[in-house]
């Protein structure tokens, strides 16, 4: 946990992974839960979009999901948002899908 939060500040945690094979293969999972509705979809994927990054619906994970350059965002129930970032595997379907099954996990257990 980086930040406990507390009842007008978000908690915050992240864990990264690295491969001992590939160093240059990581995984960084970032999770915030807010006291308020302040995690808001429309927001990051205009931030995005106007950065010129074009996110890509992900369905089947939490209430909100998309894809945009290596990572994949969650919006569930709660107020919480997910942010997996895969790097070293590329952008494409391969990474897309190693981040959408490590986001269930983390859902699971959240």
């Amino acid at each position: 946990v980086i930040s406990p939060g507390s009842d007008d500040r978000a908690a915050i945690s992240q864990c990264r992974y690295q491969s001992a094979s590939s160093p240059g293969k990581t995984i960084t999972v970032f999770v915030r839960r807010s006291p308020v509705a302040d995690n808001d979809p429309g927001s990051v994927r205009s931030t995005l979009s106007d950065s010129g990054v074009s996110p890509e619906d992900v369905s089947g994970i939490g209430d909100h999901a998309f894809w945009a350059a290596g990572q994949l965002h969650v919006f569930a129930p709660d107020n919480l948002y997910l942010i997996v970032t895969v790097s070293g595997l590329g952008v494409g379907t391969d990474a897309r899908q190693k981040a959408a099954g490590l986001a269930r996990s983390a859902l699971e257990r959240a």
